[in-house]
């Protein structure tokens, strides 16, 4: 339903906002922006592999801040096609 949907988008909005400033740059990038490891990485100053892991962490922390339950959303936004829409507001 529509209010559970705004309510998770809450959720992660909320979980994205307390996560390290570089595990939230990478996630945005990532999920957001479609950018690739290796265009991260140039950003970044990390390898892509070092993107990899801070990607994992930014999950692993969104997840365990949103009581170990893994939203439907962050899943959405992982494996959404580069044409595909994600809210600006995240």
């Amino acid at each position: 339903t529509p209010d559970i949907e705004a309510d998770e988008l809450k959720r992660l909005e909320r979980a994205v906002a307390k996560l390290p400033r570089i595990q939230r740059d990478i996630f945005l990038a990532k999920c957001r922006d479609h950018q690739t490891y290796a265009e991260i990485a140039a950003c970044t100053r990390l390898t892509p592999s070092g993107v990899q892991k801070q990607l994992a962490r930014a999950l692993f922390n969104i997840r365990r801040q949103m009581d170990g339950e893994p939203p439907a959303l962050v899943a959405a936004l992982v494996l959404m096609p580069k044409s595909g829409k994600i809210p600006a507001r995240l």
